[in-house]
């Protein structure tokens, strides 16, 4: 399993909400309201992860690797 595959299966139950008929606005709303706390969530992680890559070259390759893969996850929960 790929850790772009990992992220995905660990975001799955956010995405899958998406797919059920909303039968609200509020529920809507709650629903966006989700996705972009947990893409801002991601994006402070992932400024935490680059900043540890800059001062780590020898794992600088793999940090960046993950935290692109990372973004890539935080960008799903407010599609």
């Amino acid at each position: 399993m790929t850790s772009q595959s990992v992220y995905c299966v660990q975001i799955t139950t956010l995405v899958n909400a998406k797919e059920k008929p909303i039968h609200s606005e509020r529920t809507l709303t709650a629903l966006v309201r989700v996705g972009q706390a947990v893409n801002l969530a991601v994006e402070r992680f992932v400024a935490v992860g680059e900043a540890i890559a800059r001062d780590n070259p020898e794992i600088q390759r793999d940090m960046c690797d993950a935290c692109r893969d990372a973004r890539t996850a935080g960008i799903c929960c407010i599609d």
